[in-house]
């Protein structure tokens, strides 16, 4: 029985090792199932020759495999400084002392990057979503929101809106045909180019020492705006208000063009009680979208989009 112990044990920091450990091969070799002409070849090796990836004994990098939560928090160890964990206190119920992801799986939760379930448990073996990938790169780079893209299945209303359009902000993540399609597992490779993108992701310049909008103080700004156009539509509706009288409202939320056109093409066509719960309900997806232009301390630019 010790014998089989300690058999799973070495196994199971030796497929860790595969993941994480020193590069298996001489730099610049490709893997067996990563060759030249790979979408993400460059990626890839350029990881690998970091040390921040590595593949299999038997040469290959199994892209197309899933990444658990326990390997893509080894993956973001070796890619970032964090500070070591000085308590031996095992905070997940399903990650003890002796587990060999044990110290990168700590040193990412008291920086904040991960975090477990209510019930105690860090699921390790459990793969990371798109969508849970886009938390953890959001909060492990302390990404900012210079605009915003739509994705399917991701409206304003989802608790990772804010995540995934940080990733989309800083090129990180593109989308497929508009579709972002976060409950997917993520691969490998996949993993791999999101974690290169973010390493590589563009700095955005502050001017002087003041802070930029954080993303939530910009979220605030574009949900609230749309809401406040839709309630002030509604109660000059109800009053019967000539367009021109509504008009002078809006022009304080948005551009001439998109108020003069859009705006009164809407106010003309709507009834009080179809539109009421489309313009009232804030968990709708944003009925006019806005493009940040400019994000500084001294001033943020906002133009308005149909």
């Amino acid at each position: 029985m010790k014998f089989f112990s300690k058999y799973i044990i070495c196994f199971g920091i030796l497929i860790a090792f595969a993941l994480v450990g020193p590069t298996a091969f001489a730099e610049g070799k490709s893997f067996i199932d990563v060759k030249k002409g790979y979408p993400n070849y460059e990626e890839i090796m350029q990881l690998r020759d970091k040390g921040f990836i590595n593949g299999y004994p038997d040469g290959t990098f199994r892209r197309n495999e899933k990444i658990t939560r326990k390997h893509a928090a080894a993956l973001l160890d070796k890619a970032l400084t964090l500070p070591e964990v000085t308590s031996s206190k095992v905070k997940y119920k399903d990650v003890p002392l002796n587990h060999p992801n044990y110290e990168a799986i700590m040193k990412l939760t008291h920086a904040g990057i991960f975090s477990g379930d209510n019930k105690g448990n860090f699921n390790p073996d459990a793969s990371i979503t798109r969508v849970e990938m886009a938390k953890v790169m959001d909060i492990a780079f302390d990404l900012s929101i210079i605009d915003f893209h739509h994705f399917n299945e991701v409206s304003s209303a989802y608790w990772g809106y804010l995540h995934v359009q940080a990733l989309a902000a800083n090129g990180i993540t593109k989308g497929k045909l508009g579709d972002f399609m976060p409950g997917e597992p993520i691969t490998r490779a996949h993993y791999s180019l999101f974690l290169h993108r973010a390493l590589n992701s563009r700095v955005i310049p502050v001017p002087d020492s003041d802070p930029l909008l954080s993303k939530h103080e910009i979220f605030d700004l574009i949900y609230r705006v749309p809401n406040r156009i839709g309630n002030t539509m509604l109660m000059h509706k109800v009053k019967n208000s000539p367009f021109e009288t509504v008009q002078n409202e809006l022009l304080d939320f948005g551009t001439a063009p998109f108020v003069k056109d859009y705006l009164k093409t809407g106010y003309n066509e709507m009834c009080t009680k179809c539109d009421m719960m489309i313009f009232a309900n804030p968990t709708q997806e944003l009925n006019y979208r806005f493009e940040i232009a400019e994000n500084t301390p001294s001033r943020i630019v906002v133009k308005t989009v149909i």
